[in-house]
């Protein structure tokens, strides 16, 4: 089954940008159309498509690097520390380092640890990983009211 929304994500190369997504990131390659520069990828429940440009693909701007204003959250469960550590020793560039931020939602405020990298192509991506949920302020982290 596909998720309800899956991002297509326009790359410059598909072949580094797969090796990127799957060697320091954990996803899979769930199918592929290598002649077109197309594949699938696949991480616990994170699906997301890589195609190449000039392919035939409609784009609204292609100058690069095409991720400009695009910021994905990605969740994951357990092992985001490790996740971080395999960024930085990759060298990937890192837009926020690692922390506690707990966001205010109604009354509620909803933990998570996050980090945020920046992919190849200059996408955000925002790994997450849940801190649950407190009926009173924090005192720790950085708090998003």
């Amino acid at each position: 089954m596909t998720s309800a929304l899956v991002p297509e994500l326009m790359v410059q190369n598909a072949i580094n940008s797969v090796k990127f997504y799957t060697k320091v990131l954990g996803f899979h390659i769930k199918y592929d159309r290598k002649a077109q520069g197309f594949y699938y990828l696949r991480r616990e429940d994170v699906e997301l498509m890589i195609e190449e440009v000039g392919n035939d693909v409609v784009m609204a701007n292609e100058t690069p690097p095409f991720g400009r204003g695009m910021h994905l959250q990605i969740t994951v469960i357990g092992g985001l520390s490790s996740l971080y550590q395999d960024c930085h020793n990759a060298r990937t560039p890192i837009v926020r380092d690692i922390e506690e931020t707990w966001y205010r939602v109604g009354r509620e405020y909803h933990g998570q640890a996050q980090f945020a990298i920046s992919d190849p192509d200059g996408y955000v991506l925002r790994f997450a990983e849940d801190m649950g949920v407190r009926d009173t302020p924090p005192t720790s982290g950085r708090i998003v009211s």
